[in-house]
């Protein structure tokens, strides 16, 4: 019983004399009817890849459209306090619009100047312990469980 050979044929020996377990006779029904109530949705209910070819090149048109024009316009979309203090109702919101601005102002001047310079850092060292694990892994996986090299 040390040899660990004789001990894996009996285990092997043992799982091999188990039967095979069978599924409920109501899992196949419940499975169909998934499938059936999953591909009878409208197209536009289904996940984005399972939409038809076209509307999915039409989505990603406009998509991609709708995010040039945020890009390109976003600096010229400002409000105006000017305006907003004429009414007199929104001179609450003026302000609130005047805080995160000037909120958005610190953070981005905190990105730049601490959380940037480190990010080129951070992503190499990122990538060196990625390696690492890796190669130890698989130096572990060659030694230790005694595989070898396969193509």
């Amino acid at each position: 019983m040390n040899d660990p050979a004789d001990l894996e044929r009996r285990v092997d020996h043992a799982l091999h004399g188990l039967e095979t377990p069978r599924a409920p006779l109501t899992l196949l029904p419940r499975v169909m009817a998934a499938v059936h109530a999953r591909t009878s949705l409208p197209w536009y209910r289904r996940e984005w890849r399972l939409w038809p070819l076209g509307w999915q090149l039409a989505s990603g048109v406009a998509s991609a459209v709708l995010l040039v024009l945020a890009l390109s316009r976003w600096p010229s979309l400002e409000l105006t306090p000017g305006l907003l203090r004429n009414t007199g109702a929104l001179d609450g919101a003026t302000e609130l619009t005047n805080r995160v601005d000037l909120a958005l102002a610190a953070v981005q001047v905190l990105w730049r100047v601490v959380v940037e310079p480190v990010v080129p850092v951070l992503f190499a060292l990122t990538m060196l312990t990625c390696a690492a694990c890796m190669a130890l892994g698989l130096t572990l996986n060659y030694i230790a469980l005694g595989r070898t090299w396969q193509r």
